[in-house]
């Protein structure tokens, strides 16, 4: 066991001024991993939206996350799914999608049409606020507001699980939840290779660790493009 893990840390070099928050992805598991009847996996992408990088479909939003969702639950039953713009001006384009292990009662939402994600569609608030889509049993809400233009810069994986809460006086051992945070950077290095959009080998720059709240372990790992 390595002294520098019993407590909340860092390693790994990184730009006092550096913008870790433009691309990456927020993964928060709830549950051991075992998908039994009404296992639940949602995926969220938020991307900007400008002259440089216009909106013409929502098309390739939802497919993303409607990709990223099947890795984990291939014939998932859709629990709900929305395409929408957000913030004042409509300059972040979003699409979300909430995937189930199939039932013999449920049969599930059918995927959107080309016409449907022709313009903003999907799941109201108010079915949101029903079906719950942030308590899913994993949730990977992907973001992307870079400059098209940028040549390089960093990518971060922030990584979160539950865990009992400590007793006052004992320490977290976080080594093995940044073992398993750096795995599952490595499998999004693999993601972004499929989409394109990572050109150098997966190497870590910038690791850290912490306890989010006395229950939640968080790991944030950064790599280049």
């Amino acid at each position: 066991m390595q002294e520098k893990f019993l407590l909340p840390g860092q390693d790994g070099e990184l730009d006092p001024f550096a913008d870790i928050w433009r691309k990456g992805i927020v993964y928060t598991t709830r549950a051991a991993p075992t998908m039994s009847r009404g296992y639940r996996v949602s995926v969220g992408f938020k991307r900007g939206v400008s002259a440089e990088r216009p909106l013409t479909s929502f098309r390739d939003l939802y497919d993303r996350v409607a990709f990223v969702g099947r890795q984990r639950i291939p014939d998932g039953a859709i629990v709900c799914q929305g395409w929408r713009l957000l913030g004042d001006t409509g300059n972040i384009a979003a699409a979300f999608i909430t995937l189930a292990v199939r039932s013999l009662d449920f049969a599930g939402e059918p995927s959107p049409t080309d016409d449907e994600l022709s313009a903003p569609g999907g799941a109201s608030l108010a079915d949101l606020a029903r079906l719950a889509p942030q308590r899913a049993d994993e949730i990977y809400n992907e973001f992307d507001f870079t400059d098209p233009s940028a040549a390089t810069h960093l990518i971060t994986v922030s990584y979160a699980e539950p865990i009992p809460e400590i007793p006052g006086g004992e320490s977290t051992d976080f080594k093995p939840f940044v073992d398993r945070a750096e795995r599952f950077a490595n499998s999004y290095h693999h993601l972004l290779q499929h989409f394109g959009e990572v050109n150098t080998p997966f190497r870590p720059t910038h690791r850290e660790w912490f306890l989010a709240d006395r229950k939640l372990v968080t790991v944030h790992i950064c790599f280049s493009r």
